[in-house]
Parts: C-alpha cells; structure tokens; sequence
C-alpha cells in the first residue's frame, strides 16, 4: 500500500456530499484520523437537504471534534440533481473560490 505523505502543517480538506450525512459515512474515519493527528479545516458542500435532512447537516462538528468544520447546504432538490447540474456546478465553483482546500490536490 502506497502511504499518503501529508505535509506537517494545517490542512484545509474539502468534502462533497450529495445528501446530509453522506460526508460521514463516505470518509468520516478519514476526517477523524486527520483531527487526530492534525490541526484541520474541513470545508463541507452538502448539494441536497431541506427540512430536517438540512438540520442534520448541522451536526457534523459533534461527529469530528477538534476539527473547524464549515458547513454549506446548497439545498438542491433530492434525488433530482441530473436536473439541476448546471446549478450543481455553480455551488462547487462557488464554493472552491471562498476557500482553496489543500486536500485533495497534489503536493509538489
């Protein structure tokens, strides 16, 4: 297995999920082994949620304490995103200008 060489300072690692609750299940161990060992920033774009799905989105900072998590539910329709691409791709491009993430991206 190839090991990840992160560098030794603040990450600021950015997460998409298509629902609320998605991020956590997709790459929480990650996000936790990360938090552990690091001082991370975790810039989380939710597509979907509404309601009560929206609400718990809001409650990710308990589930990786000692990261700084930044949550934004863009609040596209569930379960209809093909129609809405356009608007899909507008949020992330948004989304990676208020915050350039360290991770992913390739290190020099």
């Amino acid at each position: 297995m190839i090991e990840l060489a992160l560098p030794d300072r603040k990450l600021t690692v950015l997460c998409v999920g298509a629902h609320p609750d998605d991020i956590e299940i997709g790459c929480g161990a990650t996000l936790l082994t990360l938090a552990t060992n690091r001082s991370v920033n975790v810039r989380a774009v939710i597509m979907t949620g509404d309601g009560n799905r929206r609400s718990e989105a809001f409650h990710a900072p308990a589930f990786c304490p000692g990261a700084d998590i930044d949550i934004d539910v863009c609040g596209l329709p569930d379960g209809r995103l093909p129609g809405h691409w356009d608007a899909a791709k507008q949020a992330l491009e948004d989304h990676m200008g208020l915050r350039r993430p360290d991770w992913p991206r390739t290190w020099p």
